[in-house]
């Protein structure tokens, strides 16, 4: 069906071949990672209300109109306007949560993500 090709055209070029030897010279190594990502929390039944109010939040969105502000003074009423609803959403409320639970198991949060 396909020629005797591992993947159809396989066989009309080097660059699968070459693909194929970087892969076995340069495997990908994986590590598991102890820990929930930070936003894994939100799910907690006393932060319902936050998520939702964050749920209302496009981070995405903020960066754009920051990237093309018209000048430094508006990118900063952007960002602080974005760090105002944060706070009323309960960005404070969540860290505190974050901070009970790392205190009491310091691996049960992974801050970090590759």
């Amino acid at each position: 069906e396909d020629f005797g090709e591992s993947r159809p055209g396989a066989g009309f070029s080097t660059t699968y071949e070459r693909s194929i030897q970087i892969a076995k010279d340069y495997p990908v190594e994986k590590k598991l990672v102890p820990g929930l990502n930070a936003t894994a929390y939100l799910s907690v039944p006393e932060l319902a209300d936050v998520r939702a109010q964050m749920s209302l939040l496009n981070y995405n969105e903020m960066l754009v109109q920051a990237i093309y502000a018209s000048d430094d003074a508006e990118v900063q009423n952007i960002v602080e306007s974005f760090r105002a609803q944060l706070k009323s959403a309960g960005i404070d409320q969540f860290k505190e949560h974050l901070n009970t639970i790392y205190s009491e198991n310091p691996e049960a949060i992974n801050f970090y993500t590759e």
